[in-house]
């Protein structure tokens, strides 16, 4: 075996690289000792009763200019001599860092990746790697498939639609705009009915919910690319059947609808809707003219139970202005953290 120390001194470079079980029977060659302490000032005794005992065989040389080193490397190439190292999961990182700083490594410590998801088992890594308190406000490898989608949503697909990985289809908007599967739930159970409009339902989040508690789901967007992601996942999920989709303007289809409930989830205006009181005339709705006012007066003429899901900044006293009828702002929380709100008006207000 070969020793490249790089201690300081006699006593740490044999404490560190030669008293161990390792080296039972071995031959040890030394090369580039340190020179700072004579050579068995401290440990002369220790390491007679090693070689004794362990039946080893300790030699070391100082080598000098480039010319030595040389040398010495093509010599370990040519007798196989290779690196000898400890190797730890990236997961265990923190303690072979540790290890190190105590003394306690005793060759290289080469970190082996085991965070990165692979396609077959992406939801069990999730559910094991990151989702958990150990990961908050942390980095891991394994970013979006689309530079486009941001990795603060990447992250939480499973919050979207726990059955992600069986094919779950979104673009690019449907990213920022679908509703947290837990909280589609929770609508869904308040606006339980026989027929439920979902004005603008975007990759189906919603209406896959509607489907589980209520007899039949109408699902309009004026996307028919969107569309067919939300007819998609709604196959995934064994609902299909209940729900009604339809490409198109849900302001020219509005007078020919019926339904129990009218559900609003119009987009927000992109990820910046965040920054300060949220207005819901900032709600663009393209070429339209209409904004987030205008589409709840459209979907009083179809029923006066309307949900309007809206974001955590919404203005609550525009809210609360904008019918004659019951209004009651539900927030909605997701690991006890507040995420949006939701208006119901009519009907389906409590209070």
């Amino acid at each position: 075996e070969a020793v490249v120390s790089t201690q300081s001194t006699w006593k740490q470079w044999y404490q560190r690289r030669v008293h161990g079980k390792q080296w039972y029977q071995r031959r040890v060659h030394g090369v580039g000792l340190p020179d700072k302490d004579a050579p068995f000032e401290g440990v002369n005794h220790k390491m007679l009763e090693d070689q004794m005992h362990k039946r080893m065989a300790l030699t070391a040389s100082n080598i000098g200019g480039p010319k030595e080193i040389e040398e010495m490397l093509q010599k370990c190439a040519e007798a196989g001599v290779g690196a000898m190292t400890s190797t730890f999961p990236m997961s265990q990182a923190t303690k072979a860092v540790r290890d190190a700083i105590d003394g306690k490594a005793r060759f290289r410590y080469v970190l082996t990746q085991d965070l990165v998801p692979t396609a077959e088992n992406s939801k069990q890594w999730y559910q094991r790697r990151v989702h958990g308190k150990q990961w908050y406000q942390r980095r891991v490898h394994g970013g979006p498939p689309d530079p486009k989608i941001p990795e603060k949503y990447w992250y939480q697909r499973y919050r979207y639609f726990s059955k992600f990985d069986e094919g779950i289809q979104m673009d690019v908007e449907g990213w920022y705009s679908v509703t947290p599967e837990a909280i589609a739930a929770e609508i869904a159970e308040r606006c339980k009915c026989k027929v439920i409009l979902d004005a603008m339902c975007g990759c189906g989040g919603n209406s896959i919910a509607f489907a589980k508690v209520c007899e039949k789901v109408i699902a309009i967007d004026i996307s028919k690319e969107r569309l067919e992601m939300a007819r998609n996942n709604a196959r995934i999920y064994g609902v299909e059947d209940k729900i009604e989709f339809i490409h198109g303007d849900f302001f020219k289809l509005a007078g020919e609808l019926t339904a129990d409930v009218v559900f609003l989830a119009p987009p927000w205006g992109g990820i910046n809707y965040g920054m300060g009181k949220f207005d819901l005339r900032q709600i663009g709705l393209g070429d339209t003219g209409n904004d987030g006012v205008t589409i709840l007066r459209v979907a009083q003429k179809i029923s006066d139970k309307i949900a309007y899901f809206l974001p955590r900044n919404a203005d609550q006293v525009q809210i609360s202005s904008l019918t004659g009828t019951r209004v009651e702002v539900s927030k909605n929380f997701l690991f006890n953290k507040f995420k949006s709100c939701t208006a119901y008006f009519g009907g389906l207000a409590r209070t």
